[in-house]
């Protein structure tokens, strides 16, 4: 009986040290990844970097909102202002894991400055294409709403373009008779109360800052794969000193009565129009 006992002992011994080793020899992934900002604005791109283990395959699913993820996985922007969880998910032979990061995206800031007072973008802006005919410039024509005030203010930016309306622009300055004129790529005027059917305003700026100002920045921010009219882009000017006053329709000409500091900053779609 004793001699039973003990290779009943070494028989589970065995079964024990079989079972350690089988276990020691599974390598099971870890998944892991960071985003690039984890509070980005809409359209922004998100750089996304793996750092799982010994993974075969890797993949990500992504709630929360409407969104475009790179084939490699590399990319993601997020189309919505929303809060997204993505998570990635890592398998192997010998197992699977998942990891999770959120994600909330802010809405951009869309407004305009006139001396310090701040007024919000409701609608997306025109580029409108010039018109020999009409003898109009290519424009940005933004309309925005006021609170208080019975017609919208008006604001045209006009870069001085070939082929396209992106790129850096400096104001275009005026300069004194006799004086060589500095080559500026861009221009911009505002109206307030703007009434487009009587042409009339409680104040207009000048089409050129007679004091100077900040470059015109038109970059695309992100182009729908999906839909050619669905491009988003960032319209910035910091600081531009516009002349204001009124226009005196006897003698044709602009009066100014003082100076208004202009900047904007916008992202979204420009609706395209031929004027």
């Amino acid at each position: 009986m004793k001699g039973v006992l003990n290779g009943f002992t070494v028989f589970l011994l065995f079964i024990v040290m079989l079972t350690s080793c089988s276990s020691d020899d599974k390598n099971p992934p870890t998944a892991g990844f960071s985003v690039s900002d984890n509070n980005p604005t809409q359209w922004d791109l998100v750089l996304i970097t793996d750092t799982a283990q010994k993974a075969s395959d890797v993949s990500y699913t992504v709630t929360g909102g409407e969104y475009d993820l790179a084939d490699d996985n590399s990319r993601i922007v997020f189309l919505e202002d929303a809060t997204y969880t993505v998570t990635q998910k890592v398998t192997n032979s010998d197992g699977s894991d998942t990891f999770s990061v959120t994600v909330t995206v802010t809405a951009p800031d869309n407004r305009y400055t006139l001396d310090g007072t701040s007024y919000e973008i409701f609608d997306a802006p025109v580029w409108k294409e010039a018109s020999p005919v009409l003898q109009t410039p290519d424009m940005f024509e933004f309309i925005s709403d006021v609170a208080g005030q019975d017609h919208p203010n008006y604001i045209q930016i006009s870069p001085i373009v070939a082929k396209s309306f992106e790129g850096t622009f400096t104001y275009a300055p005026k300069v004194a008779d006799g004086e060589t004129p500095e080559r500026g790529t861009y221009y911009t005027r505002v109206i307030g109360e703007y009434d487009s059917l009587t042409s009339s305003s409680e104040w207009i700026t000048d089409l050129n800052g007679l004091y100077g100002g900040g470059n015109l920045v038109v970059l695309k921010v992100y182009d729908d794969p999906e839909d050619s009219s669905n491009r988003i882009y960032d319209i910035n000017i910091n600081n531009y000193t516009l002349s204001t006053g009124y226009f005196d329709w006897l003698t044709a000409s602009f009066v100014e009565t003082g100076k208004k500091t202009f900047s904007i900053s916008y992202r979204g779609v420009v609706r395209m129009e031929r004027n």
